[in-house]
């Protein structure tokens, strides 16, 4: 089987084996929940609409209550199946900026992230894959539907986001990884804008954190790791373990480990702008734990 058709093959079973499926359940209840709530602020909102709203209020109001009800039912929900799973237990619990709620929502939408055979495969379902040919992003193009998972890149986003948010009360990983790419890109292309700069550091943070999560799910479910693509195929040797994503002042031993191997890779990598990339992103690591 050639790569490209194994990066594709994806484990149907395992996928939305459970608790997967009933976390898809309740993600997708919350998700309609929220559809609904919109509808009816969209009611309130038309000048017309609304005078035809309050003669119906009592209607609106119990179907608004309904929505929230169930909304907040599925977020028990969530949070429930969430605490289950081996990779919230033993990893994304301990990320700052990762909540439970994002994390399932996240789970919810691209079902149990070992059922993919590499990395790469899930990186192009969550749309952060580069195109090993440009370098660039895959977008989705007018008229034709998108070829990964929107709502699974969405909530990728609000994940960097919400640890850009938390920084300075608890530094992380994915900000420093940010943080290093779009001064990086500020730096090397001067034709893109703040706001460009911006969108693909946080795409290549939440590329790394992708990688990540399936690397620490296969692992956790028995499942073989092959390398990712760049250190396969690409003759790179750095990669970023997954305890370096941890807290670096709640798990100090880990972090401080994962910096220790990470400085051994550089020291054999043969590509100059990777070193100089990873050295920039160790060392804002380093002032927060030595």
């Amino acid at each position: 089987m050639s790569d490209f058709k194994a990066e594709l093959k994806v484990d149907r079973g395992r996928l939305w084996q459970p608790p997967y499926d009933e976390l898809k359940f309740w993600v997708r209840v919350w998700d309609d929940a929220l559809k609904r709530l919109k509808s009816l602020r969209r009611f309130e909102q038309s000048p017309t609409l609304k005078v035809a709203m309050e003669r119906y209020s009592d209607i609106f109001l119990a179907d608004a209550e309904a929505a929230l009800s169930l909304r907040e039912k599925a977020e028990k929900e969530i949070a429930r199946i969430v605490s289950e799973l081996p990779e919230w237990q033993n990893w994304a619990a301990h990320i700052p900026g990762v909540g439970a709620q994002l994390f399932g929502r996240l789970i919810g939408y691209i079902g149990n992230p070992a059922a993919r055979v590499y990395a790469s495969c899930l990186q192009k379902h969550c749309g952060v894959a580069p195109d090993p040919k440009t370098g660039k992003i895959v977008k989705a193009k007018k008229g034709q539907i998108r070829p990964y998972n929107a709502k699974a890149k969405s909530v990728l986003y609000l994940i960097v986001t919400q640890a850009l948010k938390v920084y300075k009360r608890s530094p992380n990983l994915l900000a420093e990884i940010y943080a290093s790419y779009r001064e990086k890109y500020q730096r090397e292309r001067p034709d893109w804008t703040k706001g460009h700069c911006h969108y693909a550091a946080i795409i290549k943070a939440a590329n790394i954190f992708v990688t990540l999560l399936w690397e620490v799910a296969r692992k956790a479910q028995g499942l073989p790791t092959p390398e990712i693509y760049p250190i396969a195929h690409l003759g790179h040797c750095v990669k970023i373990p997954p305890e370096m994503m941890l807290h670096p002042r709640k798990a100090l031993p880990e972090v401080l480990q994962a910096i220790r191997e990470v400085e051994r890779m550089i020291a054999d990598e043969p590509d100059q702008k990777v070193v100089a990339v990873v050295t920039d992103i160790v060392s804002r690591m380093k002032q927060h734990v030595i």
